[in-house]
């Protein structure tokens, strides 16, 4: 995300997945990474699609709402999310 200049803005969530109930209300599952845009719609993918969609410079044809209020992106601490 850095080489394609997309602003991000890293939000680290629970380790343990018992305790993603924000991340399963927001993305409809409990696993990382997610990103939610700033429109509050939601990208979730594992993570090496979701890098070669971000290389390829066609992350904003991922957005899908599923109802989503603000929170910015979640991963875990070791990850870079983005939202655009």
């Amino acid at each position: 995300m850095d080489d394609q200049a997309i602003a991000y803005e890293i939000v680290n969530g629970p380790l343990r997945p018992r305790k993603r109930a924000n991340l399963q209300r927001l993305s409809g599952q409990q696993l990382y990474p997610m990103i939610e845009f700033d429109d509050g719609t939601i990208y979730r993918e594992q993570s090496k699609d979701m890098a070669a969609t971000i290389r390829a410079g066609k992350l904003d044809t991922k957005r899908v709402m599923h109802g989503a209020p603000s929170l910015r992106a979640r991963r875990d601490s070791n990850s870079r999310p983005s939202v655009p």
